[in-house]
């Protein structure tokens, strides 16, 4: 497992690979569906269904490289679905209501990073808030402070990229599904609702996840950059009161030989 997380690194095995390998696996069950309906499938698969799933290495490879691919679309489609929802309010904003990510206290607490960063305005607008967050966040990747939460990143992403495969498969098993009635399998017809419904909860509560690893990634990588600066300040402060001790201990030492 390292050495795989080593070679196409730990955000493209969970958020890429792992998403596109469950989209196949599902798309192998439907088209076994479709065949056992007797329904319309490619005609190379007829009577060769069983042999879909990967039986060999090369199978596999081809298996890896093409949920890999998919992998991507899914990302991007995830991202896509994502700024659907949160875009229009500041997907990344720090103001944003309905992400829930800070209190109005919390903000006030938070007042002197937004002056750190050039900020000198009591309210925030969407535009400002999500700016204010991509320079909190590049300052944390200048402080290697980011790479202690890579973790939330990459639940959040892999759950969006989840909850994209189940949604679009919901349109194709709401597809297969108006196709059963028309053809009146019936035996098939209460399988595929439940699964339609399974798929409908499992995406919804995949862009929840996803939902909730976003307010914990922000919420990490401000309060991390704000005690860095506190830190940082706590620092300088020491530095200039040694440096005054040391001064004034000079001046001292100096009037005591111009004494002596």
């Amino acid at each position: 497992m390292e050495t795989i997380s080593e070679r196409i690194g730990l955000y493209d095995f969970w958020a890429v690979l792992l998403p596109g390998c469950v989209f196949n696996i599902i798309v192998i069950g439907e088209l076994k569906l479709m065949v056992q309906a007797n329904l319309s499938a490619p005609d190379p698969l007829k009577g060769h269904i069983s042999s879909v799933f990967p039986s060999s290495v090369s199978d596999w490879i081809v298996f890896a490289v093409v949920s890999y691919l998919i992998g991507i679309i899914l990302h991007e489609v995830g991202r896509w679905i994502k700024k659907i929802f949160k875009a229009k309010n500041g997907a990344d904003g720090l103001t944003n209501a309905s992400m829930k990510v800070f209190s109005e206290k919390e903000l006030t607490a938070l007042y002197p990073l937004y002056i750190r960063f050039g900020y000198c305005k009591e309210d925030f607008t969407v535009t400002d808030s999500r700016e204010l967050f991509h320079r909190i966040n590049m300052e944390a990747q200048k402080s290697d402070i980011a790479k202690s939460f890579v973790k939330l990143s990459v639940n959040q992403n892999m759950s969006y990229s989840l909850s994209a495969a189940f949604a679009i498969h919901c349109l194709f098993i709401l597809a297969l599904l108006v196709r059963l009635i028309i053809n009146r399998s019936y035996q098939y017809i209460c399988f595929t609702t439940v699964i339609l419904m399974v798929f409908v909860f499992l995406s919804g509560l995949f862009f929840r996840r996803g939902e909730r690893f976003n307010r914990y990634w922000v919420r990490n990588i401000v309060c991390a950059v704000s005690s860095l600066f506190s830190m940082r300040a706590f620092s300088t402060i020491q530095t200039e009161t040694l440096q005054t001790e040391a001064t004034q201990e000079n001046k001292q030492n100096e009037q005591n030989n111009i004494s002596s």
